[in-house]
């Protein structure tokens, strides 16, 4: 299969759009083919300035498009859910959302579903501003176990095991 970060670095919207049409037509691609290709759309969005403003709307349709299929068909899945609901509550007009509602209720249904994933458990939390927040940043950035797990799920595990390992930092957190 071809890789969806070449496509997308090459500005090969025609040939992802392709791709992932094909995906969806033959219910192929796991949730992480999805969460990863919803996270490199958002990125190329997010860091977009210097694209033209056709190849900006074409990605965000591409984006809008990706999350509303995949949201079908993974809806009842926990990593979907936690990764999807993240970036939703990054930046959720590039979803065609206007507010977090959507975000914090797939974060909850994550950590609903697994509740003993510490991961969910912290998604949901901090993004909701709960009281246990700080403490489960912690725990989840001294844990490199975990992190290590999360890394190896591609970019946007990556994404996600670098901002816990920020948390300290970032919540003026003892640091490990």
């Amino acid at each position: 299969m071809e890789n969806l970060q070449t496509l997308i670095d090459l500005g090969n919207w025609q040939r992802l759009e392709e791709l992932l049409d094909a995906n969806f037509a033959t219910n192929q691609g796991d949730d992480f083919f999805y969460i990863e290709c919803i996270y490199l759309l958002q990125s190329s969005l997010l860091n977009g300035t210097s694209l033209p403003t056709t190849e900006f709307e074409r990605v965000h349709r591409l984006l809008k498009k990706v999350f509303e299929k995949s949201y079908v068909r993974f809806g009842d899945n926990p990593n979907y859910l936690f990764f999807v609901g993240y970036f939703i509550a990054l930046c959720d007009w590039c979803f065609g959302l206007d507010g977090l509602s959507l975000s914090h209720e797939m974060l909850r249904r994550a950590k609903d579903l697994d509740s003993m994933n510490p991961l969910f458990r912290w998604g949901y939390s901090f993004s909701t501003e709960q009281s246990d927040a700080k403490k489960l940043s912690l725990e989840l950035s001294q844990n490199e176990s975990v992190l290590i797990s999360i890394a190896s799920k591609g970019l946007a595990g990556q994404y996600i095991a670098d901002t816990i390992r920020e948390m300290p930092y970032y919540l003026d957190l003892p640091k490990g």
